[in-house]
């Protein structure tokens, strides 16, 4: 269980309020998919609607059956756990929140920055993610690739600048593929840090884009995220199908 502070104020960046967290291009919308992005995001989305198709259509409650075995040909989703959502695992969490870009969820948003001579390490509320930006370095071979990528940072004017690339073939942003590289600035400010970002990425996007919004500082301390790979829920998500599966049968 948990709850939703849904706040009093809206956040400004530079003054100025914002109806999007897109800023290119200027109407605030991420631009339109290529083909291929677009045959990527719709097999995406049809994986998460046979993953977590279980309501009644007529009540939006859960059938409380072993559906799949009629309705899906081949391993279901419930016949391995590692079929199962990065996010259900507690591998990434969800909506790019550890990025990049890093996107604002609607519950865990904290983050804390450490920072060493060498590097700079964000960890993220949500699921525990722990970002490392190597600094002053090179990026690994092109064979290295990680879910958040392979990050590398300097310092400009007061800025830090950093480059993303080195994405496994399923990056925290949905869409995107191994192709995805990301811009990143993080500027100081009196009361908080402004956090912008670029996208590119050819093979799924028309274009390029980007956006920012403001973290406020805040006093509060990030406590550790109740997930993790293996956790009780994933247990009995697969007890409760073998169970329903051997009503059916």
């Amino acid at each position: 269980m948990f709850w939703i502070d849904r706040g009093d104020s809206v956040v400004s960046v530079d003054g100025q309020f914002r109806t999007s967290i897109i800023s290119q291009p200027e109407d605030g919308r991420i631009p339109d998919m290529t083909v291929k992005g677009r045959k990527r995001l719709d097999s995406f989305l049809n994986g998460y609607r046979i993953i977590w198709r279980n309501p009644d259509p007529t009540t939006g409650k859960n059938s409380g059956t072993a559906w799949w075995l009629e309705e899906t040909s081949g391993p279901g989703p419930y016949d391995d756990l590692e079929q199962r959502p990065l996010a259900e695992r507690c591998i990434i969490g969800s909506r790019s929140t550890a990025g990049p870009p890093m996107f604002p969820n609607f519950y865990n948003n904290y983050k804390r920055i450490i920072q060493t001579d060498d590097s700079v390490m964000i960890l993220i509320e949500m699921n525990h993610d722990a970002r490392v930006i190597r600094m002053n370095a090179k990026h690994r071979p092109a064979g290295v690739r990680t879910w958040l990528g392979d990050s590398v940072g300097i310092w400009k004017d007061g800025v830090l600048e950093v480059d993303t690339t080195n994405f496994t073939s399923t990056p925290p942003l949905s869409g995107a593929d191994e192709n995805l590289f990301v811009k990143e600035y993080f500027r100081r400010t009196e009361k908080g840090l402004n956090y912008s970002f670029v996208v590119e990425d050819d093979t799924v996007w028309s274009e390029r884009w980007g956006g920012e919004y403001f973290w406020p500082s805040v006093e509060e301390k990030v406590y550790e995220y109740a997930c993790h790979e293996g956790n009780y829920a994933i247990g009995n998500i697969m007890r409760g199908a073998r169970l329903l599966e051997r009503e059916a049968l």
